[in-house]
């Protein structure tokens, strides 16, 4: 269970969201335990009015789809590794690192890293390619949303 003081329902739920279960599922798959529940509970749950629009936008638009993620592999611990050294690699300027061993779970979330770099370059033919070769569509949604920004 995570419990917040506050939080932005359209500029960190989601992330919030994700970020906590995130870790709930790496402490479980490196304890081999199964995943058990989640409860996010908040006591000052806001949007603001100069988010309303965007807010709305966001949930017609289709992002806040009801994909789930695929599992995290078990013992993750090589793959995040992997992934916190591409994500440098790729805050330098570089590319993603060698990948031959790593579980196609991680490389999709370095090519997340990769789209957000591409977008910020107006790259729209990368993007396009990163979303091609990406191993899960659970992405597509804000890889097409990136795209449509660039």
């Amino acid at each position: 269970m995570a419990q917040m003081r506050s939080n932005d329902a359209y500029k960190g739920m989601a992330h919030d969201i994700f970020s906590f279960t995130f870790i709930q599922e790496m402490l479980a798959k490196s304890a081999g335990l199964s995943l058990g529940s989640y409860i996010h509970q908040v006591g000052s749950f806001h949007l603001y009015d100069d988010d309303m629009d965007r807010a709305k936008r966001y949930v017609d638009g289709g992002i806040a789809d009801t994909i789930p993620m695929p599992p995290m592999p078990a013992q993750p611990q090589s793959g995040l590794d992997w992934l916190l050294r591409t994500a440098a690699s790729l805050r330098d300027g570089g590319k993603i690192l060698n990948a031959r061993d790593i579980d196609p779970y991680w490389q999709d979330l370095a090519r997340i890293l990769q789209v957000r770099m591409a977008r910020k370059a107006r790259d729209q033919a990368g993007m396009i390619a990163i979303r091609d070769a990406m191993h899960s569509d659970v992405f597509r949604t804000f890889i097409l949303d990136e795209i449509g920004k660039a």
